[in-house]
Formats: C-alpha cells, structure tokens, sequence
C-alpha cells in the first residue's frame, strides 16, 4: 500500500510544483521516483519504525515533524524525500543530491559540499566577489591579468621560460588598455634571451625575494626591456649577475629604459637588481625609479648603478624620477664602478631620498657632445657617501656641453677618498648655477668643495663641512672662479662632532672676482679665509664671518702694509714707519687700524694698494680705510 500511496500522490505533488507559480524549473514525476517499481510482498522489508519518520514511537505526531516518503527498491533500498519544504525544494532546485550523482542535467543555484566538479566548463558561469554589485564571468574578471604558468613557464630555476615569459607578456600588451602579468611566489624564472615589456603592461612579483627573475647568462643586453609607455615593473628580485652566470661588464645594462622608441611614463617600484653593470638605463619622458635597490653593482669602468640621458642631447631625457631608492656597489679594486649614479643628459631630473654608496664616485653629472643637464632637483639625497675617488664630480666631456641650474638640497658627500664635491669643467664646456643648500661634507680626505676656474654662479649656503682632511680646505675655489656666494656655513676647526684635519677654511685661489663670502664661522682654524689677491682688484664682498669679523689681527708696520687674512681689523705695532701702501685690497674693501702710537700715510704707492690721501692718525685713535681704487683714509 505504501507504494501505491507514494505513486498515486508524486504525479499530484509534481503537477502542484508547476502549478504553484515557480514557472523557471520543470518538475518531472521521475524526480520524485515515481519510476520505481513495486517490489513483489515477498521482497518488501518489514516496515520501518514510525519514530525513524518523525512521528512519535508513542503514536502521537509532533506538529513540528518532517515526514519523508519513501520508494523502496527490491534489494531493501529506501529513496525518501521529505514532504512539504524538501519537495518544493526539490522542485525549486530539481536536485538535492547527498553522496550521490546527477548525470546531464542543468543545474540551477546548486550548492556542492565536500565533493568534487570534474572536467567542468565554468567559462560562461557568472560570479559576484564579496561586497561588489555586478557578477563577472572567470574570463572578464582575469582579462588583464596573466599568470606567467599559464604560458608553460616552469619557474624552477633550471628551464629557460623567456617565451613563455615573453608570450604572456604579448598577450598583456594586446588588450589594449594593458594589463598585469604576475610572476609566481617562491619561485626563480630563469632567461636566457631578453625581456620585452609592451606597452602598458605590469610585470609583478609578489615579493622582493619571493618571485625572482634570473638570467641563465650574463652575454646578454638588455635583459628586460621597456619598449613603449606607461608600463611597470614590480615587486621583484632581478639577479642580474651572480657567481654561477658571471658578472656583467663594458656597459652591459638588466633594465632599460632607454630604448630609441623614447619610453614614456613607465616605472619600477620595489624592484631589487642584484649583481648588473649598468642596473638601469633611463631616457625619454617621466620615467620613474622608485623605492628601489640595486645592489652590487660591479664590473668596473663602463658600470654605474643608474645611467640617465645617455642615449638623448639637448635635455631630450626629461622629468626622470629617481625617488627613495639605493645604489650599493662592489668595493674591489677591479670591481668597482665609475658611479653609482651616472647623468648624461637630462631636463629635470629629480633625485629625492637616495643614498649612493661605495663606487668611484657616488654621483657623476658629465653630459657630453650637445648634451645638457638642466634645472635638476637633488632633495635629501647622499650623493656621495664613502667612494674611492670623490663623492659628487660635476663636470663636461664635450665643449658643447651645458650644465645649468642644479639646485641641491638637503644632500650630503662623506668619507670620500678625495673631495666631497669637485666641480670641474675640464672639456671647457658651460657649468653656470650650482647651487647648495644644506649640504653636510664630513670626513672626506681631501677638499670639501673644490670649485673650478670656469664654474659661474656657485652657490653654497648654510652648509656644514666639518672634519676635512689634511689635503685641501673645506672650500677650494680654483684661480679664476668668478661668481660665486659662500654664505651662513659652519666650517669651524671642530663641528658636528668631527675635527678637521685642515687648517685652512675658505681658500680663494687667486684672481676670484664677483663673490660674497659672508655670515660663515670659521672658529678655530688658523687661517679661516685664505685670499690670493691680484690685479686688476677684484669686486669682492668678505665680511661678517667669525672670527675674522671679531677679532683683531696684529700685524707689523711697513712701508706696505700686508693686510692678509681678509680680517676686519688690525692690531699695528709701529716704529714711526711712513706708510705708503698697504695690500690685500679687493673694491669696496672696509677695514679698521689700531695703534697705540700714530700712524702717518703718504699719498702715491702702487696699483692695487695705493694710499689716496696723506693722512696721519692720533694715539689710540682708530683709522678707518676704505678701497676704492686707492685706499681713502679717515
């Protein structure tokens, strides 16, 4: 009867679901498994106790109970499928399977737990991430981002994945609108060709040394390339050179982005280079080097931790960036780079939160034949700390060479093996405007600054050179420079916890003209501001410095007085010698005589340190000189 009764209601149950409004599903009576057929009496099992169905051994039936109805097959097997929420379910969803399987049916809204959905083509099936509003099908969501595996790349540090690198990559570069090609974790891909980034396009690791990129040889440049614009590189290691492939060489570059397609707006963020000669080559417009480490730069001359402009003239690298990034190099002698940073042509660099350590020389700027460098931005920056030859050489290689208009901030050059900061112009090109602002030179073997003849418009303010060594002054400017306002530095015998190994501060070399060496503490140096004057005299303003300005130097009569060491007064201890001149003079010169005995001046004497007016003094009274051409006395 049981069976009867099941077969009789499942065709009425079934025709209720169509009927009850719920249109979408199609309910068969088969689904209820109104195809089973009665079992023979003699094959029916004994009746199941009415507590398994939710009704009460007592006989008594809880208003809350689910009842299930059952079929029964001959061999004793029972499908049961509740009634009333369990069936309307049923319908809803066609299937609810536990343990078992539904072969070529549509599933609607199915819920699969703790099974397994093989060879199942999911491409048009729609998905909706946590918190978004629109669904998005497998194919839309990861339409611009690759996986280089999905390209056969291995990754495991042996195979050579450069084409299936190279082909995710293309494939990146074809959307049109790029995309993102993501290196795997943990994992070293190796390469043995070159790299090409499209436009566009992304290439990322997952960490700095969690995804790797390493080529199988170092006979290779460059080892990527970025050939177009608004591209990135992220977030990865590149060991660009290592003990087991060799070390690069003769200007050999991993990263360029140099390419004679001019790139445009790409960037490395977070990317280490290991072990390159070059480790990266920057041209073109707004190309940025961010939060970067390049490491080991190594492979002696030719090599250099960034290279910047050396494919461009006239400025035509612009606004490069290179931003809260460090440059290490190779310490040996035969290892050692040129440079850590190399600028040959450029129009705006920015160079901001750097440090560059250990090279020749930390920073080079040396633009060559009609190249420029213009208008460059150092802010807070080492550009020079503990190098073999000098910390920052500014220089040319061309005569048609332009360097103009460098503003530094910030910046720091220490513990170099000669000056901190050397400016030379030995291709007699142009340097004109190079200026200093809080700038700290310690502990440098030879000059602070050294300052060439030919230099215009040298500028260095509230600065702090301290311990320099015994090989130079904390400032040299050359014989003949011309231009130039040395003013509010600390150069004192000891500053800043350091003592200098030199005695002389400010050493004006001779025929210097047009400068301002004001507001400057010298304290403690035997000779705080050295001045080789010579004719024609010279348009100079020296004045306000300590302690030149407070105190007063002695000095012995003469027929010509030698007024050195650019002091505001003098001490004179006279023997009744007719003064007839007195040198050391530079136009617009003020100076203040002390004596305890009367001084007496004859008008004439020679260019340059001639006497204006006869002129005699009263015991203790001081006697004020100016130079204008001749020295008026009062």
């Amino acid at each position: 009867m049981m069976i009867r009764h099941l077969l009789a209601i499942l065709p009425l149950v079934a025709l209720a679901a169509c009927a009850g409004g719920t249109p979408s599903p199609v309910a068969r009576v088969s689904d209820f498994g109104a195809d089973v057929r009665p079992a023979p009496h003699s094959k029916v099992p004994a009746p199941v106790k009415a507590g398994r169905y939710g009704i009460a051994a007592s006989g008594s039936t809880d208003p809350n109970a689910t009842l299930n109805w059952c079929s029964y097959s001959g061999t004793g097997k029972a499908g049961c499928i509740q009634t009333a929420t369990a069936v309307a379910s049923a319908v809803n969803a066609r299937v609810l399977a536990s343990g078992g399987a539904s072969a070529s049916q549509m599933l609607t809204t199915p819920s699969i737990t703790g099974g397994t959905a093989a060879a199942t083509d999911l491409s048009a099936a729609l998905a909706l991430a946590t918190g978004a509003t629109t669904a998005l099908t497998p194919a839309k969501r990861h339409s611009q981002t690759y996986s280089v595996y999905d390209f056969g790349a291995k990754c495991d540090g042996t195979t050579d994945d450069a084409a299936a690198i190279n082909a995710a990559l293309t494939a990146a570069g074809k959307a049109g609108q790029g995309g993102t090609v993501m290196l795997g974790a943990t994992a070293m891909c190796r390469f043995g060709s070159t790299l090409t980034i499209p436009d566009g396009v992304n290439l990322a690791g997952l960490g700095l040394h969690s995804s790797q990129l390493k080529p199988l040889s170092a006979s290779f440049s460059p080892q990527i390339s970025v050939a177009g614009a608004n591209s990135r590189l992220s977030t990865f290691q590149l060991l660009a050179g290592a003990s087991d492939i060799g070390y690069p060489s003769g200007g050999a570059v991993a990263i360029s982005l140099s390419t004679s397609a001019s790139p445009f707006m790409n960037s490395l963020d977070s990317v280490w280079i290991d072990g390159p000669c070059i480790g990266v080559d920057m041209a073109g417009n707004n190309n940025t080097v961010r939060a970067s480490y390049i490491n080991f730069v190594t492979g002696g001359a030719g090599c250099y931790g960034i290279r910047v402009g050396h494919r461009t003239t006239k400025a035509g690298t612009t606004d490069p960036r290179i931003l809260d990034t460090t440059i290490a190099t190779d310490q040996s002698t035969s290892g050692r780079p040129d440079a850590d940073l190399e600028v040959e042509d450029a129009g705006g660099l920015y160079v901001v939160n750097g440090d560059f350590l250990y090279a020749k020389r930390g920073t080079i700027i040396r633009p060559g034949a009609n190249q420029y460098v213009t208008w460059l931005f150092g802010i807070n920056t080492a550009l020079g700390d503990t190098n073999g030859a000098g910390g920052l050489l500014i220089d040319t290689a061309a005569s048609s060479a332009q360097v103009k208009g460098l503003e530094i901030s910030g910046s720091w050059t220490s513990n170099a093996q000669g000056p901190g900061v050397e400016i030379d112009n030995t291709a007699g090109g142009t340097i004109a405007g190079v200026h200093f602002r809080g700038h700290r030179a310690y502990t440098n073997a030879a000059d602070g600054f050294d300052v060439a003849a030919s230099v215009k418009d040298f500028v260095l303010e509230s600065s702090h050179l301290c311990g320099n060594g015994a090989r130079g002054s904390a400032i040299f400017m050359n014989p003949g420079a011309t231009r130039f306002r040395i003013t509010n530095n600390t150069i004192s015998l000891a500053c800043d916890g350091q003592t200098s190994n030199s005695g002389t501060g400010i050493n004006l070399g001779g025929n210097n003209d047009e400068g301002v060496v004001t507001g400057n503490d010298l304290t403690g140096l035997a000779t705080p501001i050295a001045a080789t004057l010579s004719t024609p005299v010279p348009n100079l303003v020296i004045g306000s410095n300590m302690p030149t300005s407070t105190q007063l130097l002695s000095i012995p009569d003469a027929a010509t007085l030698a007024l050195s060491g650019t002091y505001d007064g003098y001490g004179i201890s006279t023997s009744g010698t007719t003064i007839t001149g007195m040198s050391g003079a530079w136009n617009g010169r003020h100076v203040t005589l002390y004596s305890a005995n009367a001084l007496t001046f004859a008008a004439g004497g020679s260019a340059g340190s001639a006497i204006c007016n006869d002129f005699t003094s009263t015991a203790n009274i001081p006697v004020e000189a100016r130079y204008y051409g001749c020295w008026y006395l009062k």
